[in-house]
Parts: C-alpha cells; structure tokens; sequence
C-alpha cells in the first residue's frame, strides 16, 4: 500500500482520533488541557500501512521532571501508537534557543548547536496534527517554531555537513582513490538535497523522506538555479544526478564529482538568497540581459572541489575551504558564471 491521508490511515488501522487521544490522555494521567500532536511519516501524508502512529504529548504544566522524557507505547485496533511526553518549559527553552540562534550572523563555518533529535523536534513542532489543543493553543503557549527559522537552521546543517564533504573530496582526489571520491559525492547529494529541500521550507531532517519529499516540489522548483540537466521533478534530477559511472578512472569520477558540487553550489546559493538574504536569484536572466550571455549555455572549466562562496547584499566572495589564499571577489550579478563552472577539463581541476 502507497502513502495515504492521516484519516485514511486511522480507518485502515481500525481506530480513530478520539481513541488515541483518550488513551493518550489515560497514559499519561493527563487533566485534559495538554496539547498532543500526531507527528511523524503518517501524520504528514508519507506513511504507509506498516508505518507506527508517533504522538508528542505537552502538558499544560511540566507534569515531568526538567529534563525529563517519558515514553509508551500501546495498540490501538491495529495501530502502534509511540509516545513521547515532553515537558512544556524544556520545549519553551528550545524554541529561544532557536530564535536567538537565527538572530545570529550567518555562519557555515561551524555547526548550529542542536543536536539530530532536537532538529527532528523542531519540525515535528512545526507539522504535528492536533488531536487535543490545537495551533492558536501552540503558539499561545510558545510552543510552535517559526517554519521560516527551522528550515535555516535545516540549510544550515547541510551547508556545514557538505563543505566538510566537500575538503574530504579533495583529499580523495589528490591520493587518487576514485572509489572514495565517488561515495563521497553521492553522500554530498544528499545533503544539496536537504538544502534543496529547506529552499522550499520542507523542514524534515529524515534522509529517509528526501526522495519522497523531492517529488513534492513544485515543477518550478529550477528557477533561480544556475545548472545543467534539470528536469520539472526534482527527485528525477537528482536520481539522474545520482548516477555513478560505470567504470572507475580519473576523468570519469572528477566529472561526476565536479557535477556533484556545482550543483551543490547552486542550489545552496538559491537556498540562501532565499532563507538567509532575501535576495532576488534570477541571476541568469540578469547576465543575459546586460551582458548577451546566457550562462546555461556557456561551457567552463570546473572549479576545485572545495571552492565555496559567501554572499552579501552586493557582492560574493569565492574561496577553497580549509586554505588561506586570497578570496575572489565578484559582483552578485556576476555570480552565476561561477555557477556555471562544473565541467572537469583535466585531473588538475584548480584554478
């Protein structure tokens, strides 16, 4: 059985909201004002008919101890249902931790302070289906994350995790062990999918989702990005990016690696105009008009593996990571022939 609506998946299982929450709310001895969120694949339209029901359960007032998690898990008709009570005032102080984290200069160089499970929480927050309380109660008890903040913070840990990727990509290269260069560039896939995917404010950190979640982009998910071999479906983009060559030898794993990372390049670039700097991106469509030059049609030679790219309002700056050469400095209008650059012309791809 495919994926199915929450409502479908309850009937299907043989029970209904009313009876998990009530045996929530039993469980839990719970006075009936906590909020409980149905959260997880089924709660957001991705499940399937051996997927388990997962709940968050938050107490009006902290009925744990600080710190505290309790766990159960009960069968309801032929439902598991897995349920996590958290104390309200914990969840309070990771949401101002969100908050005085996205009001922080941005900066990939180091990894946001949150931990997988509280990034896995943050979403469920921001996407959980109220069986009790609702929404506006969310909210008027501090308790639903900015959507907005939780994606940045989403790019954020892809940008970190592929520029580390990234350097490793460049040692492969220069041992020349191809295999690991070409593992490695499918593990940089994933997390460009990521940032692709909080581009569009899909928040879920599960790799497990990025396909299915990739499906659900709109057909115009491409404007803005500066690459080659994009199609309408961004999951087909990226499955036919995903393709390693079917012999290992120098020009072949470079060229797939130099494809990897200049997509990377592009997307995070959108991802970022869009979360980060509120930035227009239709950079292609500026050049070609002040210039005559359309960059989707130029071909030029790649850049090093680790190059990357920090934005401001005006201008960019273009770098190798973990090196102290002097950064490029380049008009943001100009930024999208540096995009462009991903086609490996020899082994030496520095520039």
């Amino acid at each position: 059985m495919n994926s199915m609506s929450f409502e479908n998946y309850l009937a299907f299982k043989r029970t209904s909201k009313t009876a998990i929450r009530d045996a929530a709310r039993l469980l839990a001895n719970s006075n009936g004002e906590e909020i409980i969120l149905a959260v997880g694949s089924v709660a957001e339209g991705l499940g399937n008919s051996k997927s388990d029901l997962d709940l968050l359960l938050l107490p009006k007032d902290d009925g744990v101890e600080e710190g505290a998690q309790a766990e159960c898990s009960w069968v309801s008709g032929d439902c598991i249902v897995d349920m996590q009570i958290l104390s309200a005032s914990r969840m309070q102080a990771l949401l101002a931790r969100l908050e005085a984290w996205a009001s922080e200069a941005w900066d990939v160089s180091r990894l946001a302070p949150f931990t997988s499970a509280e990034l896995l929480l943050l979403h469920r927050l921001c996407t959980g289906v109220p069986l009790s309380g609702g929404k506006e109660e969310q909210t008027a008890r501090g308790l639903l994350p900015d959507r907005d903040q939780v994606a940045r913070l989403k790019l954020h840990t892809a940008r970190h995790m592929a520029r580390t990727v990234q350097v490793d990509m460049v040692g492969y290269q220069r041992l020349g062990d191809w295999h690991s260069l070409l593992y490695a560039s499918q593990d940089l896939l994933g997390h460009i999918s990521d940032g692709l995917l909080a581009a569009f404010r899909f928040t879920n950190p599960n790799p497990k989702w990025r396909s299915r979640l990739l499906h659900g982009l709109p057909a115009d998910w491409a404007d803005g990005i500066v690459a080659r071999s994009l199609t309408s479906d961004a999951r087909d983009t990226v499955w036919r990016k995903h393709y390693a060559p079917p012999h290992i030898d120098v020009q072949s794993a470079l060229a797939h690696a130099c494809e990897t990372t200049a997509f990377g390049r592009a997307v995070f670039a959108l991802a970022e105009c869009r979360l980060v700097h509120n930035l227009e991106t239709s950079w292609q469509k500026t050049v070609s008009r002040r210039h005559g030059i359309d960059p989707l049609q130029m071909h030029l030679p790649s850049l090093e593996l680790d190059a990357d790219f920090v934005i401001l309002p005006d201008r960019v700056y273009i770098a190798r990571l973990n090196e102290f050469d002097t950064a490029v400095e380049i008009a943001l209008e100009h930024f999208p022939l540096i995009l462009q650059q991903e086609a490996a012309t020899s082994t030496d791809v520095r520039q």
